[in-house]
């Protein structure tokens, strides 16, 4: 169905966006990914909320991974 497609594509771009954090050291790419995801989870915030949730879930991931990455190359 739609929805199980539209989760998969945020997983894939989860996916996506945690391989550009940790093999290319590229968190912008992740803050445009975690940008998008935020904005699929307030479109869908009263009408679907699996896809809510795991659009903030992968965000949240996304966020979460991120943070690290710039902690641990704080000083490069």
């Amino acid at each position: 169905s739609e929805i199980s497609w539209t989760v998969a594509a945020i997983a894939l771009a989860t996916c996506l966006g945690i391989f550009m954090i940790i093999a290319r050291h590229m968190r912008e790419f992740a803050a445009v990914i975690i940008w998008a995801l935020i904005a699929i989870a307030v479109r869908h915030w009263d009408s679907t909320p699996i896809i809510q949730w795991s659009a903030l879930a992968g965000s949240f991931i996304l966020a979460v991974i991120s943070s690290i990455q710039a902690y641990k190359y704080r000083g490069h």
